[in-house]
């Protein structure tokens, strides 16, 4: 399935795929997925529509959070789009063994650290590549933490994402970064925006298909 300007998500039951970029051309980036065993594999619109947001809105040499990674897709695509680091984060323990699996299928594992658990492994752990930029002279900035990232990722529902905006997400986002969140009903959008806001973030952009909505939010 191609997913925006570059991506080509592959479906894989083989367990070796090196090579295989080959016969896509320059001009794609496939994505290995072993389809079936955890949640993300682009054929649901929440995945797509995230897909094609990380695709806009990444630059090469940032750091990425995923926040419940499931199969790993986005953290995938973020590795090969330039991303320089990325630490993807699920608390089901099937989804990081899929995501194991398919982070090697697409020779990314050095580019991608997996974590089991909630975001507290984020806040309670130095991670490497991730970054701490305090700013005290803006009350919209992030409060300091330990670390921070340039975009965080959150294909999940609706009320698990409000409830990361009160607890977690606004924390680890870097003061230019960007929160790409999916895997909310079009009915839903109105609330999310305003946990968004009551974060301190603006809603920057949002994308609809099939009654679902993505959305992108950056700091005022």
């Amino acid at each position: 399935m191609r997913v925006g300007a570059r991506l080509l998500v592959v479906p894989v039951l083989e367990a070796e795929v090196r090579g295989q970029s080959a016969e896509f051309g320059q001009d794609v980036l496939p994505l290995y997925i072993q389809p079936g065993m955890a949640f993300g594999t682009s054929s649901h619109p929440t995945t797509r529509m995230c897909l094609e947001l990380l695709e806009q809105y990444m630059r090469t040499g940032v750091t990425v959070l995923d926040v419940g990674c499931g199969t790993g897709i986005l953290a995938i695509a973020a590795a090969k789009l330039g991303a320089v680091c990325v630490h993807a984060i699920d608390i089901d323990p099937e989804a990081i063994q899929v995501a194991r699996m398919n982070l090697a299928h697409n020779q990314v594992s050095d580019k991608v650290t997996l974590h089991h658990g909630s975001l507290h492994v984020v806040n309670s752990e130095d991670l490497p590549g991730a970054f701490d930029i305090p700013d005290n002279s803006s009350p919209s900035a992030p409060p300091s933490t330990r670390n921070q990232f340039d975009l965080i990722l959150a294909n999940l529902q609706a009320g698990v994402i409000k409830e990361l905006l009160q607890t977690g997400i606004p924390e680890l986002l870097g003061r230019e970064g960007a929160l790409i969140a999916s895997g909310i009903r079009s009915s839903q959008l109105e609330s999310i925006q305003a946990a968004i806001l009551a974060a301190g973030l603006r809603l920057d952009q949002s994308v609809e298909q099939g009654g679902w909505c993505a959305l992108a939010a950056r700091w005022h």
